[in-house]
């Protein structure tokens, strides 16, 4: 697993100060099969542990293939995170027909536009897979991580979803994907991008 990063946006609660956080990290599967990872996120400030997320969040990794992942935990009170560990347990093997991780496309990503929002700034963009599928493929998403970087560190990260709830996809068709990063940047208009695909294991 790659570096850890952690960003915040700080908003009121009744006697309290919350903070919108978002942990982002790249995992990488090493074997030749396909895998689906749990894993768990503690989120740390000021030499304390600020929360735990609950260890049933998992991700889908094809053979070899290294993935950007952002976590939100979402029980960050009144101390600024400023560190994260993620452990990753019990990892299923199988052999699962997922897509091919390089025929993921992100394109027209928008500036993310914050104007003051306390949940991040918004973010848009068009998904579309140009691989091939085969009769067993699921080409389903979960969600797309995305985070961006100001020279070299990421200072807002979040995840975007589908505008409706279907998610079956058609390969060559873009399809409208929305969310919200978090953090902070000095300049929006200046910055780089990386994104994940985070897809959902097929059931048989």
């Amino acid at each position: 697993m790659g570096d850890v990063s952690v960003t915040a946006l700080p908003y009121g609660l009744p006697n309290a100060t919350g903070y919108d956080t978002a942990v982002t990290f790249t995992v990488v599967n090493p074997s030749d099969f396909p895998m689906v990872s749990p894993y768990r996120v503690t989120v740390t400030g000021g030499g304390k542990t600020l929360d735990t997320t609950d260890g049933n969040d998992k991700v889908v990794l094809a053979p070899h293939q290294q993935l950007l992942v952002v976590n939100r935990p979402n029980g960050v009170r009144d101390t600024p995170p400023d560190a994260a560990t993620v452990s990753f347990y019990s990892n299923e093997a199988g052999q699962m027909a997922l897509p091919d991780p390089p025929s993921w496309k992100l394109s027209n990503v928008t500036t993310p536009s914050c104007n003051g929002s306390i949940v991040g700034c918004e973010v848009n963009a068009d998904l579309v897979y140009d691989g091939e599928t085969n009769i067993d493929m699921q080409l389903k998403i979960n969600r797309v991580s995305i985070a961006f970087t100001e020279n070299g560190k990421t200072v807002l990260a979040g995840n975007l979803s589908r505008n409706n709830s279907s998610n079956g996809l058609v390969p060559g068709k873009p399809i409208p994907v929305t969310g919200y990063v978090t953090g902070k940047a000095s300049d929006v208009d200046n910055l780089e991008h990386q994104f994940g695909v985070q897809v959902v294991a097929p059931t048989y």
